[in-house]
């Protein structure tokens, strides 16, 4: 199976200055990799390849909204190359909506609305508490959007608020708006305890600190690791939980009270590794899983 990246703006034959470091562990841990030319391909045109390209692809570059990666996947079928996540697989890890039901019971409560629908504030408190806002796939982090909505917040503020929320994320803003339950997480010298876990295949690929927690930080419980994997076999437990992917992740966060959830999951191809992660130690779990 080949690797494929995006390549460079200005320069085809090296992968995008943000995915420099994966294509060299890719490389270092034996793996096949490639490049397409992601400044030609616009989700209409042909997609330009650079390097030998095997008949079974794993994608690791930037979000795609479903409909352009259902075109990037027919793009390269033309080729005769088939993706390992297909497009029903991404739209269903990528949109979170889509994979809410496998979660509940590890996930905060979250209602969803279309784009631009009313959203009455008094009805969401109600039934969720303090609320975060987010699009189908990602929130308006690090800007000056509000972290939560609480009682203090009127319904002509909140709309205001929206407003903020449609202009930042722009061009970007996918699906629809959820309303996410607030839960206030643990923190270790100032940081959150947050870990992402990606899944290939039904087996953990990496298991990472994700949040610039210290090292003395709670460890993520393996149980709860394993049971979004074909490894689940605690006697007694819950059900392992499927979720419909071939390669994807779960990010999951310490409570306050110390109890754990699932804040996140996500498409594999499309997760970022964690800052500090072993990049060339992850592209030798993928090859062993291939294997």
């Amino acid at each position: 199976m080949t690797i494929l990246f995006p390549s460079g703006y200005g320069n085809s034959r090296r992968a995008d200055e943000s995915f420099e470091r994966e294509y060299e562990a890719a490389q270092e841990a034996g793996l096949a990799v490639a490049l397409f030319h992601q400044q030609l391909w616009d989700g209409d045109r042909e997609i330009r390849l650079c390097g030998e390209v095997s008949e079974r692809v794993l994608y690791r570059g930037w979000m795609m909204k479903p409909e352009e990666y259902r075109s990037f996947y027919e793009k390269l079928s033309e080729k005769g190359l088939t993706l390992l996540t297909d497009p029903a697989q991404y739209e269903a890890m990528h949109i979170f909506p889509n994979v809410y039901k496998a979660l509940e019971g590890y996930t905060p409560r979250t209602l969803f609305f279309p784009l631009h629908a009313r959203m009455d504030v008094e009805e969401i408190r109600g039934k969720l508490g303090a609320f975060m806002i987010k699009d189908y796939v990602k929130s308006a982090k690090n800007t000056d959007f509000p972290t939560y909505f609480d009682r203090n917040v009127t319904q002509e503020e909140f709309e205001r608020w929206m407003e903020r929320f449609y202009e930042i994320r722009g061009e970007l803003l996918t699906g629809g708006i959820q309303a996410k339950q607030y839960v206030r997480l643990k923190k270790y010298g100032g940081h959150t305890n947050e870990y992402r876990v990606f899944y290939l295949r039904g087996q953990i690929l990496s298991v990472s600190r994700n949040s610039s927690q210290p090292l003395y930080a709670a460890g993520l419980p393996r149980e709860l690791a394993e049971a979004f994997s074909d490894t689940f076999s605690e006697p007694g437990q819950r059900q392992p939980v499927l979720l419909p992917g071939s390669f994807y992740t779960v990010d999951f966060a310490e409570r306050e009270d110390g109890e754990w959830i699932v804040i996140e999951a996500g498409d594999g191809g499309v997760s970022g590794l964690s800052e500090g992660q072993d990049y060339t130690a992850f592209y030798r779990s993928i090859k062993a899983v291939l294997a």
